[in-house]
């Protein structure tokens, strides 16, 4: 199992829109986490940018089905009846002695039991009014909303009740990241 030689790892996990990779990045930049992307057939949003999103790594689907076929993923899922494909990544332990961590969503909680059984949960999420404005931009720009509204407050409860803390994202990034980052601090020993 890949997860003996990791003490802990940390798990974000929110919705979309709820400011989870603003968080993560602003925490990788503080050396606080080093994040472990997963894999995604998703097409990167115009918003996007590869080297500044942290959260996953854009493939097409046949460079992502030749790394399943290389093992490069503990598991293969789809979420929320969409068309994309997430690899759930091997997470490593970091050399420069941040915490390990991954993003994901709170459906897939499951394989992180399943593979990483020793980890802590943070649950990052927005107003719901937020989160609309937030998603209403994004499909301004070409992303669809499929069914990301209908299902966002059952995600929020989901991840509400799994995790280990849950941070509203409803203030300045650096006062979140200082409060965030003495909690890694805590549940990280």
């Amino acid at each position: 199992m890949p997860a003996k030689h990791l003490s802990k790892i940390l798990v974000i996990i929110g919705p979309s829109g709820s400011g989870k990779s603003t968080i993560a990045k602003a925490l990788i930049e503080s050396n606080a986490i080093s994040l472990t992307p997963s894999w995604t057939t998703r097409p990167m949003r115009p918003s996007e940018k590869k080297s500044q999103n942290p959260e996953h790594v854009f493939v097409s689907l046949a460079e992502f089905n030749a790394n399943l076929m290389a093992n490069m993923f503990l598991e293969a899922v789809q979420l929320f009846g969409l068309p994309y494909w997430y690899g759930l990544p091997r997470i490593e332990r970091p050399k420069n002695g941040a915490v390990p961590s991954v993003m994901l969503r709170a459906p897939l909680i499951e394989l992180i039991n399943k593979h990483y059984p020793n980890h802590v949960v943070y649950e990052i999420h927005s107003p719901i009014d937020d989160l609309h404005q937030r998603l209403l931009s994004r499909q301004e720009q070409g992303d669809n909303l499929g069914t990301r509204m209908a299902d966002i407050k059952d995600e929020i409860d989901l991840g509400t009740k799994l995790a280990h803390r849950v941070f509203i994202n409803d203030r300045p990034v650096p006062e979140m990241i200082k409060e965030i980052s003495k909690l890694i601090e805590e549940d990280m020993q």
